[in-house]
């Protein structure tokens, strides 16, 4: 249900053109109007892009999103619930 919610979303800028993928500034945009989701984590992937997680500021959802360096993001997944794990030295 979610990742319908999050396509519709996306869909509904004209400039996304493509089924979950477009600018990365209206990306963003859209997830913080229609969900109030931040990025809020990242990380390097190969073989190349950045992985960005957006989530709203109690964690009730969250998207996976992939940005690319020409300017363009991938949708990769969206959920509930996230949780934040610390882990300490030596783990």
């Amino acid at each position: 249900m979610r990742f319908v919610m999050v396509i519709s979303a996306l869909l509904a800028s004209p400039a996304l053109a493509q089924p979950s993928r477009g600018p990365t500034p209206e990306v963003a945009a859209e997830l913080l109007k229609q969900f109030q989701e931040r990025r809020t984590a990242t990380g390097e992937m190969q073989p190349g892009g950045t992985l960005v997680i957006y989530a709203t500021r109690d964690g009730s959802t969250w998207t996976a999103i992939r940005e690319m360096p020409d300017g363009v993001s991938c949708f990769l997944s969206a959920g509930e619930k996230r949780r934040q794990v610390i882990v300490g030295r030596g783990a």
